[in-house]
C-alpha cells in the first residue's frame, strides 16, 4: 500500500513491486533513448563518410583527431561503424522494447508505477 503525504510516497513491502516497476520503466525508457541516439549517430557518421562530407562530422562536434580516426576505420573496414554494431544495437532495442511491453502489460502495477514515476524521477 502507498500513502501520499503531500510531497512523498511511503510504500510498504507489499507494494515494492510497484516501485520496482516504476524504476524499471524509467530505466528502460532512458536505455532505449540512449541506444536509439547511438544508432542514429553511427548511421549519420557512416553516411557522412561515404559522401565525403566531413563538415557534417564537425557539426556533430567530433574533434579533428576523432574525425581522422573515423576516416581511417572507414578506409580500412568500409564503414567507421561496421554493420555488426548496428545489428547488435537493433537486437538490443528489440530486447529492451519487449521488456518494456512485458512490464506495461501488468495493468495494476503499471497504473501504480505511473502514479509513482514523478516521485521516482524527483529522487533520481
Amino acid at each position: 500500500m502507498s500513502v501520499n503525504t503531500g510531497n512523498a510516497y511511503y510504500v510498504d513491502e507489499s507494494c515494492s513491486h510497484v516501485v520496482e516497476t516504476a524504476f524499471s520503466l524509467l530505466y528502460l525508457d532512458k536505455e532505449i533513448d540512449r541506444v536509439l541516439q547511438s544508432q542514429m549517430m553511427m548511421r549519420r557518421v557512416n553516411r557522412a563518410l561515404r559522401q565525403g562530407r566531413l563538415e557534417l562530422l564537425r557539426g556533430m562536434a567530433f574533434s579533428e583527431a576523432h574525425i581522422l580516426e573515423l576516416q581511417l576505420r572507414f578506409r580500412n573496414k568500409g564503414d567507421a561503424f561496421p554493420a555488426y554494431l548496428l545489428r547488435n544495437n537493433a537486437k538490443l532495442l528489440r530486447s529492451l522494447r519487449r521488456e518494456q511491453v512485458s512490464l506495461t502489460l501488468r495493468p495494476a502495477a503499471t497504473q501504480a508505477a505511473a502514479a509513482l514515476l514523478p516521485v521516482v524521477c524527483e529522487v533520481l
